[in-house]
């Protein structure tokens, strides 16, 4: 449970970068057993915990709001502004469906 608190309270530290904060959200995701907790939810908290420049900046380059992206758009453009090009993601249920 102390997990799911720290993802669901997630807050990017002063002077820490978009890509800084990407990874230890990420890595907080691969610490412990799978909690069940949906993608959606895991990138909201994500984005809440973010400094106000930060979210402005996925605003602008989602096109005007982060939160209309699909998962793999979301999860592939913080890869992108946190230069993280190289692990693009694309969720299990979406594999299914194009493999």
């Amino acid at each position: 449970m102390d997990l799911q608190i720290k993802l669901l309270s997630f807050r990017q530290l002063e002077e820490e970068s978009l890509g800084e904060s990407w990874d230890r959200f990420i890595d907080l995701t691969l610490t412990g057993p799978n909690l069940s907790t949906p993608e959606e939810v895991l990138l909201i908290h994500f984005f809440k915990g973010l400094s106000r420049k930060n979210k402005q900046t996925l605003n602008a380059a989602s096109g005007g709001s982060f939160h209309r992206l699909s998962i793999s758009e979301a999860w592939n453009l913080i890869d992108l502004m946190s230069e993280k090009s190289s692990s693009i993601y694309i969720p299990e249920k979406e594999k299914k469906i194009s493999s």
